[in-house]
């Protein structure tokens, strides 16, 4: 199956023609915590063309040590009170960049993560 035969999705040529229109003014980049809930940041569409699509953006691994309530877990190895909080890496998968027709003029793209060090 080719990506035009998926209703919404979206090429990255296709995203430039819709933020031109002001048809997207917004892209959710999103990665799924260990609740499979969506996380992420809701981003300036022309910020995310200029630099998100090409270099990504960073996220804390805080998001990885809580619970459902988003209070921390105690025991992680890689983040914690104690040792503190860093940063992780998220890259767009530009394949699953989807017009958010739930959303006003947004987009929506998953991230796949990648460790800082």
């Amino acid at each position: 199956m080719i990506k035009k035969d998926i209703k919404g999705m979206l090429t990255i040529d296709e995203l430039k023609e819709k933020v031109n229109s002001n048809e997207v003014e917004t892209v959710v980049t999103v990665f799924p915590d260990l609740y499979g809930r969506l996380l992420g940041k809701r981003i300036d569409a022309n910020f995310f063309l200029d630099h998100t699509a090409k270099s990504g953006m960073h996220a804390c691994n805080y998001l990885f040590t809580v619970d459902m309530e988003m209070d921390p877990i105690p025991g992680y190895k890689f983040a914690s009170w104690d040792l503190g909080y860093g940063d992780f890496h998220c890259v767009p998968d530009m394949k699953t960049l989807r017009k958010a027709t739930w959303l006003d003029k947004s987009a929506i793209v998953i991230c796949d993560i990648y460790d800082n060090n």
